[in-house]
């Protein structure tokens, strides 16, 4: 995946994507109880999580903008 199909997301929590406008697939999963932590806090994911949020992580959108707040619109 080449850096133009990324999503750009706004932070954490509560991240999403300033192109498309969606989610954060980890933190939802993470939000869910959906991935596991060892006992040193690092994430454990599952292959069938892995294999779901895979596709999520192509932006349908990237660098456009779209959903980005902080772009300053030039005035005519």
């Amino acid at each position: 995946m080449d850096a133009m199909t990324k999503h750009s997301w706004s932070g954490w929590p509560g991240a999403w994507c300033l192109d498309c406008g969606a989610d954060d697939p980890y933190e939802l999963a993470m939000g869910d109880d959906r991935i596991d932590f060892d006992d040193n806090g690092n994430a454990i994911f599952s292959e069938e999580l892995l294999a779901e949020i895979a596709p999520k992580m192509i932006c349908p959108e990237s660098g456009s903008g779209r959903h980005n707040p902080y772009l300053r619109k030039a005035k005519p």
